[in-house]
């Protein structure tokens, strides 16, 4: 709360109208956020996961022609997802509006998932979770829903009418699993950005009624000294 004050003083001491103190961004000028520079850690971590669409392409029975399709959509899809997530740190804003760029890198992460299938197989399962946290963390909230529900019900699918399907069923877990968190951990982060807006909004308020106690401190100061003034000219 108390770094919220202090940027209220300073954007009042620069001049900036109220309306601008609350603006996204605005904080940005006084305060680097680590997670702007290093967040895309979090991306290439997870991206071991993808050791399984690796292991399907080495040992896969589609042609050859196939095959190089799976290694080059495998590839093009690591640069799109940690590009994204990159972009979507550095200037996005969970809950706020979502860049041109982020929805054609989400289109784009889906058609190299679709692109894996024939070399890949079920192991191609293994692209949903990361298309689900992009659009958890980068997109929508209504596209947060669209994703998940989309990606557990194409997995259940796979898992319980293809053959050899129960062999995916932990990756059938895995998204249901991390749907939940995803829908969670989200959820806490724009109660978290709606709890920083208020207090920025209250200490904003605070402002005001200091510089309106200022103000009146002034104008009783000016009218006690205007009134000595009359006293001393009327004796």
């Amino acid at each position: 709360m108390s770094s919220h004050r202090d940027d209220v003083a300073r954007f009042a001491a620069g001049g900036a109208p109220p309306a601008a103190w609350a603006m996204p961004g605005t904080r940005a000028a006084f305060v680097k956020d680590p997670w702007a520079r290093f967040g895309w850690l979090m991306a290439v971590i997870w991206l071991v996961f993808l050791a399984y669409p690796v292991l399907a392409l080495i040992g896969s029975d589609a042609s050859t022609g196939w095959v190089v399709v799976g290694w080059v959509a495998l590839g093009t899809f690591v640069v799109l997802y940690v590009a994204g997530f990159m972009y979507g740190m550095r200037h996005g804003r969970l809950g706020g509006p979502v860049a041109p760029r982020q929805w054609v890198t989400f289109a784009l992460l889906i058609v190299c998932t679709l692109a894996s299938v024939p070399a890949e197989g079920g192991s191609a399962l293994s692209f949903l979770p990361f298309i689900m946290s992009f659009a958890s963390y980068g997109l929508t909230r209504l596209w947060h829903w669209i994703t998940v529900i989309a990606c557990v019900t194409v997995t259940a699918l796979c898992v319980f009418l293809l053959p050899g399907g129960m062999n995916y069923l932990s990756v059938l877990a895995i998204v249901a699993l991390l749907g939940t968190v995803n829908t969670v951990s989200t959820w806490l982060i724009l109660r978290s950005s709606e709890a920083d807006r208020l207090g920025l909004e209250l200490a904003t308020s605070e402002g005001r009624e200091a510089v309106a106690r200022d103000v009146h401190d002034l104008i009783g100061h000016s009218l006690t000294v205007v009134g000595l003034k009359r006293s001393s000219r009327g004796v």
